[in-house]
């Protein structure tokens, strides 16, 4: 994503940063564009941006995506992709999926109440889309995560005062 889309990764980041996330950008095409750490929480997420209300993986995105589900499968975290519709002025414009993926604990929790990419077909004729209209708003998947946060947070203090 050249150009604008650096942009929207840049507004994202600001965002999560507000809400005292630590972010990190990668430059490139990594498969990963903002990885975002808060009480014992990491999210890695990929940004994507349309003037539309769908995005239709292009055989460049549906590689894309294969690779990131594989990293994300291999390092045991939920594939998150925020969807911003350009231009789309006040209010939150940004809307949260993930890829259907098997996972435990924590990150189990992050999924569970996310939207899902729609995927259909099998891995060598995979066809992905979002529909912004069917996202999960990004104020609420941040307020759940604040939530998580607290609970990781609180789960970890009582853990540690039972084994003393």
């Amino acid at each position: 994503m050249g150009g604008r889309g650096q942009d929207y990764e840049r507004e994202l980041k600001t965002i999560l940063e507000s809400r005292d996330f630590f972010v990190l950008r990668s430059a490139g095409s990594y498969n990963v564009d903002l990885i975002a750490l808060k009480g014992g929480i990491t999210l890695l997420i990929e940004v994507k941006s349309s003037s539309k209300n769908k995005i239709y993986f292009s055989p460049r995105l549906r590689d894309q995506l294969r690779a990131f589900i594989q990293k994300c499968e291999k390092a045991e975290m939920a594939p998150i992709y925020c969807f911003r519709i350009k231009g789309s002025g006040k209010g939150d414009g940004w809307r949260a999926f993930t890829a259907p993926i098997e996972l435990k604990g924590v990150q189990s929790l992050i999924q569970r109440d996310l939207s899902r990419l729609k995927i259909k077909g099998d891995d060598e004729q995979i066809r992905a889309e979002m529909n912004w209209g069917d996202g999960t708003p990004l104020s609420d998947f941040l307020d759940y995560i604040d939530h998580l946060s607290e609970w990781q947070k609180s789960s970890t203090l009582m853990r540690s005062l039972s084994s003393s």
